[in-house]
């Protein structure tokens, strides 16, 4: 047996084994970092580093192998300490025989600096600390060391050392395992032993591959801590055992590939396996060895992520397996997240939140798992790998609310770097304007007079962000039109409006009109005109081409007549009226003064009067002309605009005209209160009783 020097790095050894015989076999080679820490080699949660050794074949070989009937075979484990401390080692058996199995207490080793120590098993079993009948045994070794400061290899040859097997040591245990070639033949067969080596419970999946790799077999086992299962694959083929899925092998199937998974644990399983291939023709039992397979090297999906201010983006953290697969997301191995200034970014596991503009950076750390191979190493490290991204937080930010025809600013702020593009304002009809000058600033002012939506492209780090921000215009307090006054003008009179003219007639002395024509005493006309100042942007602000409104005035009058002789105390028609009505036999007519009284409140009255209707219709905000002016906007200028504004005032001076004649008032019969005063006496006259 030879060994490596204890110093330098990387250090190796390789164990020759030399019988009589003249057999000799390069057993294992060992590579040995001084600097790989021991947390990441505590594979399953033990508390020290442990490796193990899963087929060591015992004194009574296993009729599977194949070996002559009456081989004896001397099963050694050979450890090695390549430091310069002693330490104490434990050792110990996972025994089966083709009927039980079982475990026994650990076997304490005294290991001085850079000695090996020889296990004789055999003896064990003379001693019956191992079952004479056992055929197998796993065996595990831990001790208080740094990784791989202990070697260990286990062989079993008989005396002639033509027929035995090797099964090396390995500390590594993993979700995912894949196999080369399994031989199953009349000179080969292949035996595989899983096993569980952390602290819960494991549900294995085995799956032989065939037909390349069109094909599967699977076979699960549940394997409680410390548990192992042998599989022999030509007991499965032979006997056409169904697996899982009720699928059965060719009975003319020779060889393969394999798969070990973890179901109960994929992110951090704890299985091992060892595998001999029996080759009847020269008596060795040649093992072969799984790799380990899990996520190498993850990486943020987004780097940098890009963010606004008070919203957020979920971050995936992707990896590559390191047997194939392409790129996985692991995200959910990942269950901490932070960043480096949450007053930028805050993170609630992968949901990253912009706080305020800037750059900073977000992390992840892996939950403790197997990751993949690593460059010069050959196993699946246990760690805890923390990826990281830049996060960049953007924002828009507008002047939120102004009054009408005041200046807003809207400013994108971010990390140093950032640029803009596109920017552009569309107010509530989609009306757009597309900023043409200046179009990298970061900033864009202008008057505004109608609300929207100011947006803009932000790009930082090569990745473009679209930002948005609203614009509140409120109306100014200032252009409601105030009622006028009623005018009584002399019968008849003429109404002149910007929309024509209109004269307002009634016969002197009264006549009736018939019907429910009230007009034959009285009448009335209400004026809307208005004029105004208009102005049209052209800041290059947000709303430059809009016009609006900047000063307007109102030109409206209310105008109404009366007969000269029902307002004549002395007229013939005046003294006519009797004023002897009496309600209770319907018998006489209404007063002179009473008949003057009613038809003046009839057309100038606030209160069952066509002014009072006026005056009703103009307070209200929906028809009064002065606020309609104040929030007239439009993408226009010139004569369009004003045409424009004519159509859009129209409706409003239709509904003061319906409301300040509708409702009908009492008539001139009847006083304010609707009591009937009597009828009138129109000529010829009555005689007053």
């Amino acid at each position: 047996m030879d060994s490596a020097s204890a110093a330098g790095y990387p250090e190796s050894a390789h164990f020759l084994f030399d019988e009589q015989g003249g057999f000799a076999a390069n057993m294992k080679m060992f590579s040995h970092d001084p600097d790989v820490p021991l947390s990441s080699h505590l594979f399953g949660d033990v508390k020290e580093w442990t490796t193990r050794a899963p087929m060591l074949a015992l004194s009574d070989p296993d009729p599977a192998l194949g070996f002559p009937a009456g081989t004896t075979l001397q099963p050694k484990v050979f450890v090695r300490n390549t430091s310069a401390k002693t330490y104490a080692a434990h050792l110990r058996f996972n025994w089966r025989s083709a009927t039980t199995s079982g475990k026994t207490s650990p076997i304490n080793l005294v290991l001085k600096p850079n000695a090996t120590h020889v296990v004789d098993v055999a003896a064990l079993q003379a001693q019956n600390l191992i079952p004479a009948d056992a055929h197998w045994a796993g065996v595990t070794l831990s001790a208080p060391v740094q990784p791989d400061d202990l070697m260990a290899v286990a062989a079993s040859y008989d005396q002639t050392g033509r027929y035995g097997a090797q099964t090396p040591f390995g500390d590594q245990l993993a979700s995912h395992w894949e196999g080369g070639q399994w031989e199953v033949d009349s000179m080969h067969n292949s035996l595989i032993t899983i096993g569980n080596g952390g602290s819960n419970p494991a549900r294995a999946e085995l799956t032989l591959l065939y037909n390349h790799g069109g094909e599967q077999y699977r076979i699960e086992k549940s394997l409680a801590p410390g548990e192992q299962a042998m599989i022999d694959f030509g007991k499965l083929i032979r006997g056409q055992i169904p697996d899982k899925d009720g699928h059965v092998l060719p009975p003319d199937l020779t060889s393969g590939a394999y798969r070990l998974r973890d179901l109960a644990d994929p992110a951090a399983g704890s299985l091992y396996e060892g595998k001999v291939i029996v080759d009847k023709t020269h008596g060795h039992a040649a093992y072969g060895c799984m790799i380990c397979c899990g996520p190498e090297e993850p990486s943020m999906q987004y780097d940098p992520i890009n963010l606004i201010i008070f919203l957020y983006e979920y971050q995936q953290v992707n990896a590559s397996n390191s047997c194939g697969g392409g790129v996985q997301i692991v995200t959910g191995d990942f269950p901490t997240w932070w960043t480096d200034n949450t007053s930028i970014a805050t993170a609630n596991r992968n949901k990253i939140t912009g706080a305020g503009a800037g750059s900073t950076t977000h992390y992840a750390q892996s939950k403790p798992m197997y990751w993949g191979f690593r460059e010069n190493a050959s196993y699946c490290p246990t760690s805890q790998p923390v990826p990281s991204a830049g996060t960049d937080v953007l924002s828009l930010s507008c002047t939120s609310t102004v009054t009408r025809g005041s200046s807003a600013t809207c400013t994108v702020t971010g990390p140093s770097g950032t640029t803009v593009s596109g920017w552009k304002f569309v107010d509530g009809s989609n009306n757009t304007v597309n900023r043409s000058q200046n179009t990298t600033s970061l900033t864009w002012s202008g008057t505004m007079v109608t609300s929207g939506t100011v947006s803009v492209t932000a790009t930082v780090s090569g990745a473009s962000t679209p930002l948005s921000a609203g614009v509140t215009v409120n109306n100014r307090t200032n252009f409601a039109f105030a009622t006028v006054q009623p005018n009584k003008e002399t019968n008849p009179y003429t109404c002149v409006s910007n929309s024509g003219s209109v004269v307002l007639s009634v016969n002197n002395p009264p006549q009736p009109a018939g019907g429910n024509n009230y007009d034959y005493i009285g009448k009335y006309c209400d004026i809307e005109d208005y004029s105004y100042n208009f102005l049209t942007l052209s800041d290059n602000g947000p709303n430059s081409g809009y016009s609006y409104i900047t000063a307007a005035t109102s030109n409206a009058s209310f105008h109404w007549i009366i007969a000269q002789d029902a307002d004549n105390p002395s007229s013939t028609f005046y003294k006519a009226q009797c004023g002897n009505y009496n309600a209770a036999n319907s018998t006489g007519y209404i007063s002179g003064a009473q008949l003057d009284t009613n038809t003046i409140r009839h057309e100038s009255a606030i209160v069952q009067g066509h002014y009072g209707n006026y005056v009703t219709t103009q307070n209200n905000s929906n028809n009064n002309v002065g606020t309609g002016l104040e929030s007239a906007v439009n993408l226009s200028s010139g004569t369009t605009f004003q045409n424009w504004v004519t159509s859009d005032i129209a409706p409003r001076i239709t509904a003061l005209h319906n409301g300040t004649q509708s409702p009908e008032p009492y008539d001139v019969n009847h006083d304010q209160n609707g009591v009937y005063d009597g009828p009138i006496n129109f000529s010829p006259y009555a005689a007053c009783q």
